[in-house]
């Protein structure tokens, strides 16, 4: 069976050198578990959410492909394969890495690339990755696409508000649909005033970054002032 290709530091496998997804591996992360035990206690303490939310060890991805078209002589297998050695093996840092078919994206490196093998007329490599545990949406949360739309996962939401009382506080609604917590992008033009979770935050023109964090759920906000305010986040899942 064919999957498509993967993209990977702007190349891909297919458009950029021929070869093609036959057999995708993508591993599950596990729980970065921090269990004690107490004397004279049975069981353990559970502190694997002690910082608010439990963390992730790095899963392994592996991705087998295939030269599309059969080249005949070994010097050409050869020169292709050593194409794909260097596009890959030469990336020295984690970098965005999209599957055919697999909705949204992961961060990855290669940790190994195996040697190539003659396999039914066509020359075949399996390149292994080492990715972060979430994979992030293709696009940011709000964008309200109807074709883009997910039903069983996704939900219609504003991510842009509009205030024009510096008085009166109006209550909005994010949803954060991530199985981890969210630190939104905030954008605002004009002057507005924001609470949440008991803080109060003063934001004039321009943009914001690590200022709130979305609990996952809903999470409830009030804004006052002049001007917009726009919250920009993409969905970490695993």
């Amino acid at each position: 069976m064919e999957y498509g290709q993967f993209e990977f530091d702007n190349k891909k496998s297919l458009d950029d050198f021929g070869f093609i997804i036959t057999n995708i591996n993508i591993g599950i992360p596990t729980p970065n578990l921090i269990l004690e035990s107490v004397p004279f206690m049975q069981g353990v303490y559970d502190f694997s959410a002690a910082g608010g939310e439990t963390k992730y060890n790095t899963r392994n991805i592996s991705i087998t492909m295939q030269k599309a078209e059969y080249e005949s002589r070994t010097s050409n297998l050869n020169y292709e394969y050593l194409k794909v050695v260097n596009w890959l093996c030469n990336i020295q840092t984690m970098q965005e890495l999209k599957l055919d078919y697999v909705q949204g994206i992961f961060k990855a490196r290669v940790e190994s690339v195996t040697e190539f093998s003659v396999f039914n007329d066509t020359t075949e490599i399996t390149i292994n990755f080492i990715a972060q545990p979430f994979r992030s949406w293709d696009y940011y949360e709000g964008h309200n696409q109807w074709d883009l739309m997910n039903f069983d996962t996704d939900r219609f939401q504003d991510v842009k508000f509009e205030v024009i009382d510096n008085d009166y506080k109006k209550e909005i609604t994010l949803y954060n649909q991530s199985v981890t917590t969210a630190k939104p992008i905030i954008e605002v033009v004009g002057t507005v005033n924001l609470t949440f979770s008991g803080l109060d935050y003063n934001f004039t023109d321009g943009t914001y970054k690590n200022t709130i964090k979305l609990d996952k759920g809903e999470n409830i906000l009030k804004i006052s002032g002049y001007g917009t305010i726009e919250f920009k986040w993409q969905r970490e899942l695993i």
